[in-house]
């Protein structure tokens, strides 16, 4: 289990894994799938990376992120609500020994 950052108080929900902010593209019946936050900038530098989610299990993608982590200060956490959740990495083993 590892933990989450939620901000689902705003108009537009946000998840925090890794120090990387992600935000809701679609919305399906039984899924969510949440583009990194530097998706939507411009067009030639669009971030790639993105998160699918069911339940309490993220799914993260194998597309690795085109830019550096982008620091948020405690502050940014303040509202934010925490969760353990199972995350699959793509492209991993994820298998333990």
């Amino acid at each position: 289990m590892s933990s989450v950052y939620f901000d689902v108080g705003n108009k537009n929900p946000k998840i925090i894994l890794d120090e990387q902010s992600y935000r809701v593209f679609k919305k399906f019946e039984n899924k969510t799938v949440w583009l990194c936050s530097q998706y939507f900038g411009t067009r030639t530098d669009r971030c790639k990376s993105k998160l699918t989610t069911t339940g309490r299990t993220i799914i993260v993608s194998a597309d690795p992120h085109n830019h550096a982590i982008i620091p948020k200060r405690d502050k940014y956490y303040q509202n934010m609500q925490c969760q353990n959740v199972t995350i699959i990495r793509e492209g991993q083993n994820n298998c333990q020994s």
